[in-house]
């Protein structure tokens, strides 16, 4: 089996450690997304495509984790590409972007320093270049589509999240709602043993056929 964890904005490969290390032996594929930036200009769409070239010629399906940002892409991924995944967690997903809110953000990103943003693992042009580039974001029509079976994982004190994440649970066909008790909004780093019981759960369901 075979696992890949995508983080999210604002997050490294570094805020998995603890999930890893609760997956000993396990084959474990954790990318740093702002890598596939090296050279394209910095959208989702770039994203999505630097997953796919990562994921390209894999034999065998994997697991596939993200939280927030990653679990968008996750989402995504595994509706394009649904041979190639076995199994997903999303933490905090969405799939419609709270166009509003990202408007807001924005609003208040350009106002900072770009001092503000070190340690985000990009610029601030560049986080402003991604959410831009996410407003007119809608998976909607792949929640139908979602033969994998899906754990789906938000934090109990993440009330922002709860309601979508809800509702994406109930909406897949074979899809399940787990509240992380005390975590926020990173369950990866609040409550990583969480994360690795889901992983395990979900590894151990057979796709239907």
């Amino acid at each position: 089996m075979e696992y890949c964890l995508l983080h999210g904005l604002g997050q490294s490969p570094a805020d998995w450690a603890a999930v890893e290390a609760g997956l000993p032996g396990q084959k474990i594929l954790c990318p740093d997304l702002a890598a596939w930036w090296a050279d394209r200009p910095v959208t989702y769409e770039s994203l999505l495509e630097g997953l796919e070239a990562q994921c390209a010629g894999r034999e065998e399906a994997m697991v596939l984790c993200g939280c927030s940002l990653g679990a968008i892409l996750a989402l995504d991924y595994a509706w394009r590409h649904p041979r190639q995944v076995s199994a997903l967690v999303l933490i905090a997903p969405r799939v419609r972007m709270p166009r509003g809110l990202l408007r807001l953000q924005n609003g208040v990103f350009r106002l900072l320093p770009a001092r503000a943003f070190a340690g985000q693992g990009m610029g601030k042009d560049q986080v402003l270049s991604l959410t831009r580039s996410m407003l007119a974001l809608d998976l909607t029509p792949a929640l139908d589509a979602i033969c994998q079976p899906t754990l789906v994982l938000c934090g109990e004190k993440d009330r922002v999240n709860q309601s979508a994440a809800r509702e994406i649970a109930r909406r897949l066909p074979h899809g399940r709602y787990e509240q992380a008790a005390g975590a926020g909004h990173a369950v990866n780093k609040d409550r990583p043993g969480a994360v690795v019981r889901a992983l395990q759960t979900v590894a151990m369901m057979k796709p239907p056929v």
